[in-house]
């Protein structure tokens, strides 16, 4: 078991609360614990999943959450989006408009002191509201996450949409 999968189990074992009231305290199912506990587990994965859970909600607050507040997103071909404030904003015009549906998949993960990366897919629909195209998302993601004491929180995000060879 990893150094953090340890520390998370026995600070839950400690605290004497089990793995499905852990997830309700963080905003997480507790398969979502079981999988931080488990052996190589990485915590910044744990973040990742809960941000595409309250997006599929429409969450605005947990989805900030999620973030720090010098976060920078690299959206593909615009320039770069800085800050909470500003993240803020796109997400209470898209949350505003639309319902999402995303799945995450992480091909790897890392994490180490106060540093940690992720990238692989997400994959789902964007339906607008009042009727409309539904748009197909299947973007690849790199993001950047720092332990800020408390809490995992994605620093740095860059996606573009995933090509596909002829």
């Amino acid at each position: 078991m990893s150094a953090a999968a340890n520390l998370v189990r026995a600070t839950r074992v400690q605290a004497g609360i089990t793995q499905a009231e852990l997830g309700r305290r963080l905003g997480m199912s507790q398969a979502a614990v079981a999988r931080m506990e488990r052996p190589g587990a990485n915590p910044t994965v744990a973040t990742l999943e809960r941000l595409i859970v309250a997006d599929n909600m429409g969450d605005l607050e947990t989805v900030l959450s999620c973030y720090t507040d010098d976060v920078i997103w690299l959206p593909p071909g615009e320039p770069p989006v800085s800050g909470k404030d500003a993240i803020a904003a796109r997400y209470g015009k898209l949350f505003g408009g639309s319902r999402l549906e995303f799945d995450l998949e992480v091909a790897d993960a890392f994490a180490d002191g106060t540093v940690g990366s992720a990238w692989g897919f997400v994959r789902g629909t964007v339906k607008p509201v009042a009727g409309g195209d539904t748009a197909q998302v299947n973007d690849k993601f790199l993001a950047v996450l720092h332990w800020d004491g408390a809490a995992w929180r994605v620093a740095r995000l860059a996606w573009s949409p995933q090509e596909h060879a002829p």
